[in-house]
């Protein structure tokens, strides 16, 4: 690992890395028309531009005599021109870079104008014919588009405001929007509208899972989603034993005067949103840690182009499954919505990206925004159960050791990903019938407890929050130990009697050596478990905490996960 190098060093790189994002992905979005003529007109205006540039250099060839107010007014009159034309443009606002349209539009503008002061006639005339068919079809764009769109906004604005209005009636003091990237994005509109009244917050993000969650799952908490996906949102509801008053809107459906079986039971709802794997091979995680990519969001690195991941054997990879994807840098039209894509599947809520894993086309599940309960490996296939019809995704599992994944940027659109960490998933074979009953067994040993810990990976504690045990609390305050994806490492005296500690079954035999060797006797027991998870107890009273370790990753676990 090299050092930090110099603050010159640093800069240069920085300039760098953005001139070739530009160059590969930014410019070519840069110079697009208001209006998709064919390819020929487009050709046209094209050679309008060469024209123009001739002209130019015809203009200082003939040393025309320039009046000072001339060459004063002509810039301003044009920047306002085109200033005014393309701010109400749909583009402008898509990216930060598109704001340099006006002004190379602009530049282009100038090359006609110049002309109109020379003293030649015909030069002056063939310039003014340019820049009006240059200016005419700008404005055409921007109006035609203006209008052909304005049906849509008043539609839009109509939905938001009868969703505001219901939230009003209803008494909600929060509205959770769920499912649709599209419809989510609209929350800040939905704020403003509500003018603070009603807290709208996507169930997009972990972040926002958590605000949800801190808020108390009652009569003034309610969900609503766009009503091309309302089927799903109800049946997740229906699926956790909510009760809750439907109201059908304009774009938006509604559910509010929510009521869970017990007040444990408020994170089943975003849980029920996020996919539990229950098929993952040993030493999944892959975290990828280049701090060179990192976005300085929680130290989590920017996909873009290729990454390389090494395993510590040669594995059976059937696919693979990224979480922490931002989907809000996913291009809009490349993003797979519920059961339109039946190529892939037509997951539910769910966004799934083609790739080249190797040579060959691999899937990737975005967990963070899937409204499916639940995916598993079978064999070589992926299915996704929700309330709909079990879906399927097959792949052909072979033996690798290096999984180098290149998105196909004409594919996906050239978007950048912030991944967390990545699933690696093993041909297993068939799929115990019996297993999701196994991991259910584990409710009994928890009835009994008021407060759960967890060891191990962060997706332990997300299925038992999904699976409902009694007892579980939310999970801001659900204590999770030795989490590898944000390093929290705590003592061991924050176990109690009350508590039960839940880890992965490989993880047992070295967390029990290194605590009975520490203390000379024993003090945690195993009170139950299956293959994949161990439940344990303390088989003592709680000793001093001053004399015991500290629960930390080992340097092969170190090593091998980050």
């Amino acid at each position: 690992v090299q050092g930090p190098g110099s603050l010159w060093d640093q800069g240069w790189q920085t300039i760098t890395r953005h001139a070739s994002l530009l160059v590969a992905h930014q410019l070519p979005t840069l110079i697009q028309w208001p209006l998709s003529w064919a390819p020929a007109l487009q050709s046209g205006l094209y050679v309008l531009l060469l024209l123009a540039l001739l002209l130019l250099v015809l203009y200082f060839i003939c040393e025309p005599t320039w009046s000072r107010f001339l060459r004063g007014l002509l810039p301003m009159l044009f920047l306002a021109c085109f200033l005014g034309f393309y701010l109400p443009h749909p583009m402008a606002g898509e990216s930060t870079l598109r704001y340099l349209i006006p002004f190379w539009t602009m530049a282009a503008a100038l090359l006609f104008a110049v002309p109109l002061s020379h003293p030649n006639r015909r030069l002056r005339g063939a310039s003014l014919a340019l820049l009006v068919v240059w200016l005419g079809y700008h404005a055409a764009g921007v109006v035609g588009y203006s209008l052909a769109m304005r049906p849509v906004r008043e539609r839009h604005h109509r939905a938001h405001q009868q969703l505001v209005d219901h939230a009003r009636a209803a008494g909600l003091q929060t509205v959770v929007l769920v499912g649709d990237f599209h419809e989510i994005s609209m929350a800040c509109s939905l704020r403003y509208l509500a003018r603070n009244d009603i807290r709208f917050v996507a169930a997009h993000t972990e972040r926002d899972y958590t605000a949800y969650l801190q808020a108390e799952a009652d009569t003034h908490v309610g969900f609503a989603s766009a009503s091309h996906e309302s089927s799903l949102l109800r049946e997740t509801l229906r699926q956790v034993g909510a009760s809750f008053d439907w109201i059908e809107g304009e774009g938006f459906d509604l559910a509010c005067h929510l009521s869970l079986p017990t007040r444990d039971e408020t994170c089943l709802l975003p849980a029920a949103m996020t996919v539990r794997v229950d098929r993952i091979l040993e030493g999944e995680a892959a975290w990828l840690v280049d701090r060179d990519l990192s976005t300085g969001c929680r130290g989590n690195p920017v996909m873009r182009g290729s990454i390389t991941i090494e395993l510590d054997q040669p594995r059976t990879i059937g696919a693979i499954l990224l979480s922490g994807l931002q989907g809000s840098e996913i291009p809009d039209d490349q993003v797979l919505l519920p059961q339109t894509d039946p190529v892939h599947g037509g997951l539910p809520g769910a966004y799934a990206l083609e790739g080249s894993l190797d040579g060959e086309t691999y899937f990737l599940l975005h967990r963070g925004t899937a409204v499916f309960p639940v995916a598993y490996i079978d064999g070589p296939r992926l299915f996704v159960e929700s309330g709909l019809p079990r879906q399927e995704i097959r792949f052909e599992p072979r033996p690798v050791r290096t999984l180098r994944y290149t998105p196909k940027w004409s594919k996906i659109g050239g978007a950048s990903w912030t991944i967390s960490e990545i699933f690696v998933f093993e041909d297993l074979g068939p799929l115990e019938p019996d297993w999701l009953a196994e991991v259910d067994g584990l409710a009994e040993t928890l009835a009994n407890h008021q407060d759960t810990a967890t060891i191990g990976d962060r997706w332990i504690s997300a299925q038992l929050a999904e699976q409902g045990f009694a007892g579980l609390r939310p999970p801001h305050r659900h204590l999770q130990i030795n989490n590898p994806g944000y390093r929290d490492i705590v003592p061991i005296g924050a176990l109690n009697r009350r508590t039960a500690l839940v880890l992965r079954a490989s993880l047992v035999p070295e967390l029990l050596a290194r605590w009975d060797d520490k203390t000379g006797k024993k003090i945690l027991t195993q009170a139950s478990g299956n293959g994949y998870y161990r439940v344990l107890r303390l088989a003592e009273p709680m000793p001093d905490p001053s004399t015991l370790p500290w629960i930390g990753p080992t340097a092969g676990q170190l090593s091998s996960k980050e």
